[in-house]
């Protein structure tokens, strides 16, 4: 009972996820996106294979773990400036419904 459960909340949840993707990869744009996403893959792939190539000349494994720490910090601040752009989206836009009296 419970193993049928789990089978059919799964497939809710793949069907909406791929009207989500069929409406995401329907505009113009989307297409930018998806390139602009690979291009950000790669380059991240390419800058950790020179790191561990790096680490590998040197002996020293710091090398690699330093590159892992800079990406993670990126990562947090990249975090950060998504919250505050969030919490300044939501100041300007007029959430509250006003009726005139």
């Amino acid at each position: 009972m419970g193993g049928t459960t789990l089978l059919i909340l799964g497939l809710v949840v793949l069907a909406t996820g791929f009207e989500y993707l069929a409406f995401v990869f329907s505009s113009g744009v989307s297409i930018v996106v998806a390139v602009t996403l690979a291009l950000a893959l790669a380059l991240a792939a390419k800058a950790f294979g020179a790191a561990e190539h790096r680490a590998v000349a040197l002996g020293d494994a710091a090398v690699l773990t330093s590159m892992f720490w800079v990406c993670l910090g990126f990562l947090a601040l990249y975090q950060v400036l998504w919250v505050v752009f969030v919490l300044a989206l939501t100041s300007v836009w007029p959430l509250k419904v006003v009726t005139p009296k």
